[in-house]
């Protein structure tokens, strides 16, 4: 498959031209199978997926080869640390084998999980998302639920500031509408992992709504 030599390109600034004043954060989208979304995608999306966390490997690998072991790894969904954030990740990706193997490979890179999210404005965010995609969803509840994944944004990049420093490195994953309103302050030097089959994800995501 051609795409599979493809290493996904880094958007916003490249590998050799970090800054090293500002804190390094790599974002991550996290995409999912369509069992864990939606039965109505192709088979092709299945592949597309497939091809992305490839390439995502591919990638990680070359950025640890130059810049060395990473420091950190923030996730969204994850209010814990340590061993219970552990927990909740493989709880989290336990439909998604591909991610998971990365993931833990950062592990093994003696690579610290760090809570990621406040539980109550989580919480808080599930229970309205719930409620916004129910039959009697009013506008207003579709704004709130936006209101709150800003919310969401900033004190994830609070917890980030809170933990991470110039020399560290740190990895983001998270999902693609969270990230889609997520602005980082001028500190973060954030480069981001999107390969030309992130696109196609993006376009069949659209439209099969």
């Amino acid at each position: 498959m051609s795409e599979k030599t493809e290493i996904g390109r880094i958007k916003k600034v490249g590998i050799s031209e970090l800054d090293s004043k500002l804190i390094r954060l790599y974002e991550v989208p996290i995409v999912f199978f369509k069992s864990g979304i939606r039965a109505s995608l192709s088979d092709l999306y299945d592949q597309k997926i497939e091809v992305y966390y490839y390439q995502l490997n591919q990638w990680i690998e070359k950025v640890t080869e130059e810049l060395g072991a990473i420091q950190f790894i923030f996730m969204e969904y994850i209010t814990e640390t340590s061993e219970a954030a552990h927990a909740q990740v493989k709880k989290l990706l336990e439909k998604n084998e591909q991610l998971n193997e990365i993931v833990e490979r950062l592990f093994e890179m003696s690579t610290s999980l760090e809570q990621t999210e406040d539980e109550t404005l989580l919480m808080e965010y599930l229970a309205w998302m719930s409620d916004a995609s129910g039959p009697d969803a009013l506008e207003i509840d579709q704004e709130y639920v936006v209101e709150l994944m800003k919310e969401r944004s900033a004190c994830i990049i609070e917890k980030v500031l809170g933990k991470a420093t110039v020399t560290d490195k740190s990895f983001l994953f998270i999902t693609i509408d969270l990230a889609e309103v997520t602005n980082y302050p001028t500190d973060i030097q954030v480069i981001k992992f999107r390969p030309p089959v992130f696109d196609d994800i993006l376009k069949m995501l659209r439209n099969s709504r």
